[in-house]
């Protein structure tokens, strides 16, 4: 959402529940679904990299098992 310039309308911290203590700070935003068409390149340019690092992750694994069984 940060890629459309959203406006904070509550950045601190949070009202919790007796004995929860899971969140420290918390951020309320919004921005106007104009902005997020005018953006739209950079979420394809983040899908397509999140992809890319999903698919060499994917690679490296494969191949440190590849290594290990090799050495067993």
């Amino acid at each position: 959402m940060n890629m459309a310039y959203p406006r904070n309308l509550y950045e601190g911290g949070p009202q919790r529940m007796a004995g929860e203590n899971t969140h420290n700070e918390i951020q309320v935003s919004y921005t106007t679904r104009w902005k997020i068409v005018l953006n739209i390149h950079k979420y394809m340019w983040e899908l397509r990299n999140r992809n890319r690092r999903a698919d060499q992750f994917a690679k490296h694994r494969a191949s440190l098992e590849n290594m290990s069984q090799a050495t067993v």
